[in-house]
């Protein structure tokens, strides 16, 4: 698999209160944002915010249960079959599989899986231009 870290998503609590300390006191760059996601273009990596709600309807579980705090951490992959091929070798060795690959709201392509100690990652195709590390 890719040794790249392309984008870390946060569950905001307040997205608005998270959008003014990165954007007014950090001064850090939006790359897009709607009413529900903000992406911030950092040197290396996208930082992601989004509302409690469209973190749990996208990654399919809660952002603060018992195992989750609310952020996964995201590896951009070339395509689609990219992502179906690296799940299968995850699953063939076991992995925590938390929601299968398949076709996302905005137009992209990702799934999730867990370490060890339930930190969950997204495996994803993302065809946005400027979100790629």
């Amino acid at each position: 698999m890719k040794q790249v870290l392309s984008a870390v998503t946060i569950a905001a609590k307040n997205l608005q209160q998270l959008r003014l300390f990165y954007t007014g006191v950090l001064d850090w760059e939006i790359l897009t944002e709607n009413e529900s996601v903000l992406m911030l273009k950092l040197k290396t990596v996208v930082l992601t915010l989004c509302t409690e709600a469209v973190f749990a309807g996208y990654t399919g579980i809660p952002p603060r249960g018992e195992k989750h705090t609310g952020c996964y951490f995201t590896i951009n992959l070339d395509s689609a079959k990219e992502v179906d091929d690296n799940f299968m070798a995850l699953a063939s060795l076991k992995t925590t599989i938390v929601k299968m690959p398949a076709q996302t709201f905005w137009g992209g392509y990702s799934g999730f899986f867990t370490d060890p100690e339930d930190n969950l990652w997204e495996l994803c195709h993302n065809p946005i231009p400027g979100t790629r590390a």
